[in-house]
């Protein structure tokens, strides 16, 4: 069975040792506290649901086996410092605006990969999710151009089909493997 965690509206730390892990799925959920200790997550879980205050990945990226879902409250945004990884099938969602701090890389099996608000950072990004859609609703680059001027600022890896929303704004191009709609 699926564990909850929810803390409501408090901080919620991972502060020991160790890793969070199991073949089973993880819903962290700090309302609108924030969420620390995300490096913790293990590789064998089979989903994660994330929810809460100026969320930060960790550099060194979370990989599982399944859906992942990230969701800024407060007014928050999500901030990927590392790569975000599912090895097996499972969407990945980025629900609320996403700051680059590091160059990333969001990798699904054949799913969805959506970002569902604002893109910003100086940072590039990759989406890898073989035939699953792209989607990207908010602006791309509107505060912050995106990419870090050297080769593309946004790279579209698979065959699925990217859906753009709004404007897009890179330092250095894209590059994409699919059909694109704007």
């Amino acid at each position: 069975a699926a564990a909850t965690v929810s803390t409501n509206n408090s901080a919620l730390a991972f502060a020991t040792a160790g890793t969070v892990h199991g073949a089973r799925g993880l819903t962290l959920n700090a309302g609108t506290g924030a969420i620390t200790g995300l490096d913790r997550i293990g590789s064998d879980l089979t989903s994660l649901s994330v929810t809460g205050n100026a969320l930060a990945l960790p550099a060194g990226g979370i990989a599982i086996n399944g859906a992942q879902s990230y969701t800024a409250t407060g007014g928050s945004s999500i901030t990927l410092n590392g790569n975000v990884t599912s090895t097996a099938a499972g969407a990945i969602a980025f629900n609320g605006p996403v700051v680059l701090a590091g160059t990333s890389a969001v990798t699904a099996v054949d799913s969805a990969v959506s970002f569902t608000s604002s893109i910003d950072g100086a940072r590039d990004l990759t989406t890898a999710n073989g035939t699953g859609v792209k989607n990207f609703v908010g602006p791309i680059g509107g505060t912050t151009a995106l990419g870090d001027g050297t080769g593309a600022a946004l790279t579209l890896a698979g065959t699925g089909a990217a859906s753009f929303s709004d404007t897009v704004n890179a330092r250095s191009g894209m590059r994409g493997g699919g059909a694109g709609r704007f």
